[in-house]
């Protein structure tokens, strides 16, 4: 099983319960519901271009945000490949 699998297979309760343990966090009184909300999220955000895309950046979807900004007039990225890029999770992938 490669990385980011197990990551996504792992439970999530305990995550959630030491970091209420340590911090106070807003929102982590009803566990199974932060697990069920961060589960979904996986399923609709972090999954939305198949698990082998988990933590990969899309440049369609890059594009499309550099445009949304721009149109907007919030920001001028003249080349946004310079902020997102592959390069890390491609040599973590191969090591």
């Amino acid at each position: 099983m490669d990385t980011r699998r197990a990551f996504l297979a792992k439970p999530r309760s305990p995550i959630f319960g030491r970091a209420r343990q340590d911090s106070d966090i807003p929102g982590l009184a009803d566990m199974a519901k932060v697990v069920a909300v961060k589960q979904a999220t996986a399923a609709q955000l972090w999954l939305v271009d198949g698990k082998q895309n988990l933590v990969r950046n899309n440049p369609a979807r890059r594009e499309a945000g550099v445009a949304t900004l721009r149109a907007a007039g919030l920001a001028d990225i003249e080349d946004p490949t310079t902020l997102y890029s592959n390069r890390f999770i491609d040599a973590v992938l191969k090591a």
